[in-house]
């Protein structure tokens, strides 16, 4: 069974990769977590991203919810991405200094000794190892 992480949501691909239901409104992206594929994102509708996350169908809203918050993190994500290989404390501070400067709430705790930055923001955490 393959494994997701949740990535956001977006309104630009709207064809559920899973079932191929066309006309969706949005999709949620899930991102393979582990294997060849892993960082491969893909377009589920919510029904079939909750399924793939082990979810019940009555999850799909809070899947949706849960994917619409991590998006929100996406771009300090990014930032993290870019700058870790110079360090946590550099990536971390070019994080808050990106939050700040776009106004996103997001709490961004790096831990040298872990090799990792956790950033916390809009009721989920999303972790980013070196």
């Amino acid at each position: 069974m393959t494994t997701y992480n949740i990535h956001g949501t977006t309104d630009e691909i709207t064809t559920c990769a899973c079932c191929g239901k066309k006309n969706l409104r949005n999709t949620v992206v899930l991102e393979v977590a582990e294997g060849d594929d892993a960082g491969d994102l893909l377009h589920f509708g919510s029904h079939c991203a909750a399924r793939a996350l082990g979810q019940r169908k009555t999850k799909a809203a809070v899947i949706v919810s849960q994917a619409k918050s991590r998006a929100q993190l996406q771009p300090i994500v990014d930032v993290v991405k870019a700058n870790i290989h110079f360090g946590i404390d550099h990536a971390k501070a070019q994080a808050r200094d990106f939050a700040k400067a776009n106004k996103i709430d997001a709490l961004i705790n790096g831990f040298e000794s872990w090799g990792q930055i956790n950033i916390h923001g809009n009721g989920i955490d999303v972790t980013v190892t070196a």
